[in-house]
């Protein structure tokens, strides 16, 4: 489910009475986070962003040799969800000096930025307490049965022209989230862990020629690919993967866009003159905290079960320890549960799906 709203359109009104109705109750942001995608130089390279010093700074020149072939990623190929780990180490917030045991390792048993286990592809200890570059854990829980985090929505702010396609914008795979859910469904029928390593969602993979490891691809997307015809028009195979088309959300200046959990997303090439900047913040219905001792959630983590730099967040009084993980688990496998002012719009829509009818309902068209 996506919805846009021209807030210059609503009077001055805030977003937040119109996203408590729709979802109920939430924590006040107190923090988000900026995005920007900075244009192509004349001669069609990227203009270096934060991912491509990191990868210069790790001697990676892949995906500049890459692209200097003009072979450009589609924006379908970086498509997501939300908390997921994903790529090397996070440094630690407060670095000590660390004696070293080779290969990168530290006397914590974490490797270092760039540390790839050869046998596994694995930065780090395949385990609950290993952060990913973006600071997300590897699973949620120590018993490793939840390797995927979800909010509510994200809610984007547009502070940069985007009213035509490939300027860096939001892109979205449109209608993708009821077979999101019905991964989650399968997955957690199956046993196992939600999320990556859990089945259909390999973590990693190895390339068999040239034994390279990359970051496997998204068994939700996959799956929702291969269950709706209408996600895969216009996709193309690569490897044995299907990269979709999605599509581009346009906005202008003071736009803001809402976007499930369970709608694979993620920002594209711009094309443009300008920088593409938008503001986002991440919500949860307050009901998704109530077993936490800690119900404040800043707007900003993608992993909010957890502490931002992956410490276990204590539960209320009296519960069992893994009872913080219970209320996530439930949001992947019902994605409608926590927007408590769509719950009309929603069972309509059930209903006329299951006659086979054309549903003109708010989840229909969104």
């Amino acid at each position: 489910m996506v919805a846009l709203l021209r807030l210059r359109q609503v009077n001055e009104s805030s977003l937040d009475p119109i996203l408590r109705e729709a979802m109920g109750p939430f924590s006040r942001v107190t923090r988000g986070f900026a995005a920007t995608i900075f244009p192509e130089s004349n001669n069609g390279t990227l203009a270096l962003n934060e991912r491509r010093i990191a990868e210069e700074k790790k001697g990676e020149k892949a995906a500049k040799a890459e692209q200097a072939d003009g072979d450009e990623r589609p924006a379908g190929a970086e498509l997501h969800n939300d908390g997921v780990s994903v790529g090397s180490l996070a440094l630690p917030p407060k670095p000590k000096p660390r004696p070293a045991l080779g290969a990168g390792l530290h006397n914590d048993g974490v490797p270092g930025i760039g540390a790839v286990d050869p046998d596994t592809g694995y930065y780090g200890p395949n385990s609950a307490t290993t952060l990913g570059s973006n600071r997300t854990p590897y699973f949620m829980d120590p018993d490793k049965r939840l390797s995927i985090c979800s909010f509510t929505c994200f809610v984007g702010v547009c502070l940069s022209d985007q009213s035509e396609p490939d300027r860096g914008n939001l892109v979205v795979l449109k209608g993708a989230h009821h077979q999101v859910q019905n991964f989650f469904r399968w997955q957690h029928s199956q046993g196992g862990t939600l999320g990556p390593e859990g089945p259909a969602w390999p973590r990693v993979v190895q390339d068999p020629q040239t034994g390279k490891w990359t970051a496997g691809p998204s068994g939700a997307i996959q799956y929702a690919l291969k269950h709706d015809p209408r996600l895969a028009v216009g996709a193309e195979e690569r490897g044995g993967v299907l990269v979709p088309q999605p599509t581009q959300v346009l906005m202008e200046k003071g736009d803001a866009v809402f976007v499930m959990h369970a709608t694979p997303h993620s920002g594209s090439h711009n094309s443009w003159t300008q920088p593409r900047c938008n503001i986002y913040f991440r919500l949860v219905n307050e009901r998704r905290m109530e077993k936490h001792k800690e119900k404040h959630v800043s707007g900003r983590s993608d992993h909010m079960i957890r502490g931002w730099d992956g410490e276990f967040l204590e539960a209320e009084d009296g519960l069992p320890p893994e009872a913080v993980y219970e209320s996530t688990i439930a949001s992947l496998l019902d994605h409608w549960s926590e927007w408590d002012g769509m719950a009309a719009a929603v069972a309509e829509g059930k209903k006329a799906r299951m006659q086979g009818e054309a549903a003109p309902t708010a989840e229909a068209r969104l």
